[in-house]
């Protein structure tokens, strides 16, 4: 149809008034014709049905406890096939090791963003207090699978919360023991124990 549409515009612009076209040869254009609406933009709903696997999952292992929980309690509160979600994650602890990585990033990036601003270090130690509690508050369910210290595979939710930290977190130490040198703190021999964990242990 986008066929005719040129023609008859390029007709006008000739100044032709009429357009002719054998019976046999419009049938054969129809039966060729391609649809050539505009297609609708795809909404990718891969990204959208992952996530609200991961929330029911949350709210699954919150509900009724980690080993409790099944795949098919998942699927169904997240209201989508099994199959789907084995698509997604290859079994339980994989789903659980992934919502530990992927919703703790936010919480790395705040504190790597506490320590590349120009403040002191224990303004710096409050921001990662402050930022601890934050966390906590807006994911509680979370909250619980690291504290509950959870077995997955050969480690447990805690490590894999801890491994995140040092990953994420890159000369954390190094960064931490420089910060020291500011004129209004002093810490004798600071590490990364008492700075970092120590003031996450203390919130907990």
């Amino acid at each position: 149809f986008g066929l005719f549409k040129t023609a008859i515009e390029e007709c006008a612009s000739l100044g032709l008034p009429d357009i002719t076209l054998p019976t046999a040869r419009m049938a054969y254009l129809l039966s060729h014709a391609q649809d050539t609406k505009p297609k609708r933009e795809k909404i990718n709903t891969s990204n959208q049905k992952r996530e609200r696997v991961i929330d029911a999952a949350l709210t699954s292992f919150d509900r009724d406890g980690y080993h409790r929980a099944t795949m098919d309690d998942i699927a169904k509160l997240a209201d989508v096939g099994k199959g789907l979600v084995y698509r997604y994650f290859k079994n339980k602890e994989d789903l659980l090791r992934c919502i530990l990585i992927e919703r703790t990033a936010h919480f790395f990036e705040d504190i790597n963003n506490a320590f590349s601003l120009e403040i002191g270090l224990a303004e710096r130690i409050q921001m990662i207090v402050e930022g601890w509690i934050n966390f906590i508050h807006q994911n509680q369910e979370l909250y619980g699978l690291i504290q509950n210290i959870i077995p997955v595979d050969d480690t447990n939710t805690r490590d894999i919360f801890f491994d995140q930290l040092v990953n994420k977190l890159p000369m954390l130490k190094e960064r931490s023991v420089a910060l020291t040198h500011d004129d209004r703190t002093w810490i004798s021999e600071p590490n990364f124990e008492t700075i970092f964990i120590g003031s996450l242990g203390f919130v907990d």
